[in-house]
């Protein structure tokens, strides 16, 4: 990271950790974390929280409470940990799921409205390419994420883009692609995949680590089939209407929160 990116990087953070709210979670996907000058330190806050994020089985969880702040900015202000940051999640658990505040992507914020920024650093940091937008990105990952989670076996997600073959997970993807075509009331699905459960930890790979996502705009997850209920689980529209049948579950608590960047969930 260059030394500008990394102080602005280093501020924009700075910003975010003075208005956490007490007991806060950091998430760290990049386990090599543990080789930071700041892991000696970092490791009297580590956890493990009863509610995880789906970011990978080697995340690494530490806890934030207002005591420690100032010690969270030392930490970033005087070791390498800015370079174990990217994909980083801020969150708290709630009763029924994780909230997530803040995520951080290389070169973009995505925050919740719980944060305040002011203009001029906003401005600041665009003209340094270090960008401010909301949680459509992180949220919109951790409903697609929680769908593919709760699917039966076989499932079949059947794409309508033709321009799929220009996501840099197609070439991992045609593994499951099916050869036989799944119709709706409306559509003919000519890109076709299997969701096996022993596959799952391959398609939440690709929807935290590619840009699958920007091409699921269009799309319905039907049951596999062999099912005798043939009612699709799923279906998306534009990529931010989502509606679900009642064996997928979402609590109301992200339903509320996806409201807020119109993201939309509602039944089938």
């Amino acid at each position: 990271m260059e030394e500008t990116n990394r102080l602005w990087v280093t501020e924009a953070f700075i910003r975010l950790l003075v208005q956490l709210q007490d007991g806060a979670i950091w998430a760290i996907p990049d386990k090599k974390v543990v080789t930071s000058g700041a892991y000696t330190v970092l490791q009297h806050f580590e956890i493990m929280p009863q509610r995880k994020l789906d970011i990978g089985e080697d995340a690494l969880y530490f806890q934030i409470h207002y005591t420690e702040i100032s010690v969270y900015i030392d930490l970033l202000k005087e070791t390498d940990l800015i370079e174990f940051l990217p994909d980083s999640i801020l969150f708290i658990e709630q009763k029924e799921n994780c909230e997530i505040l803040a995520a951080f992507y290389k070169g973009l914020f995505c925050i919740s409205d719980r944060f305040l920024v002011d203009e001029t650093f906003l401005k600041q940091c665009e003209e340094a390419n270090l960008l401010f937008r909301n949680l459509y990105i992180p949220l919109n990952q951790e409903l697609l994420i929680k769908i593919f989670s709760q699917l039966p076996d076989g499932a079949v997600l059947a794409i309508d883009s033709w321009e799929l073959e220009d996501c840099s997970a197609f070439q991992s993807m045609k593994q499951f692609r099916l050869q036989e075509k799944f119709t709706s009331e409306q559509d003919d699905f000519s890109y076709c995949f299997r969701i096996g459960k022993a596959d799952l930890p391959v398609y939440i790979d690709w929807i935290r680590c590619s840009d699958l996502p920007s091409f699921l705009i269009h799309f319905v997850i039907f049951p596999s089939s062999d099912s005798e209920d043939k009612a699709p689980l799923a279906v998306v529209y534009d990529s931010c209407i989502f509606c679900l049948s009642d064996k997928i579950e979402i609590e109301q608590q992200m339903i509320e929160q996806a409201d807020k960047v119109h993201l939309y969930v509602q039944k089938l």
